[in-house]
């Protein structure tokens, strides 16, 4: 594999160093995902409600320096087990895939009964895109958007002209 993809998934790693994301590489690139096997997470994240992660697939292409971030989420259920609750991914697993940029986020208060707050847990699928993204800007990445989010974006333009034409027609038609 190339120098730059390696320094690249090194860099990433270790951004990624001290929270729930593990890097796995693949033959495009690499995955960034949280690791549901490890059991120092397993009780923020079930705390934080979390019922699906994202994995973040990470396509590179070391000869332009560019990169796509695609999205899968996929279900987790949280199963008790000798060793306590643990999360499994579900065994009729749901994936979407997210050909572009998606932003989840879930934030839980706890308050004691002097109504004071006592703890705050965030979660926000943006913190893995910070990471990946942090890393790629020092080396000199950039990330494209593909295929896909253009497709969108011509169909979302298409689809307002077809609804600004029919009002156009409907009020000129009522006026003659």
């Amino acid at each position: 594999m190339n120098d730059a993809v390696e320094e690249l998934r090194a860099a990433v790693a270790a951004a990624a160093e001290d929270t729930p994301y593990r890097v796995l590489p693949t033959d495009e690139g690499f995955d960034l995902r949280i690791d549901v096997s490890d059991a120092r997470w397993h009780g923020p994240l079930e705390r934080a409600g979390q019922r699906t992660v994202v994995q973040n697939h990470v396509v590179l292409d070391p000869d332009t320096l560019t990169m796509q971030i695609i999205d899968d989420h996929l279900t987790v259920q949280w199963a008790a087990g000798a060793s306590g609750r643990t999360p499994q991914l579900a065994a009729a697993v749901q994936v979407t895939r997210t050909l572009g940029r998606t932003w989840s986020t879930s934030r839980e208060w706890t308050w004691g009964a002097n109504g004071e707050r006592v703890v705050e847990r965030r979660f926000t699928s943006a913190d893995a895109h910070e990471l990946i993204r942090g890393a790629a800007t020092e080396l000199g990445w950039q990330e494209t958007a593909g295929v896909y989010p253009w497709i969108g974006v011509v169909a979302a333009v298409v689809g307002g002209l077809v609804v600004l034409t029919t009002g156009l027609l409907i009020l000129l038609e009522g006026r003659v």
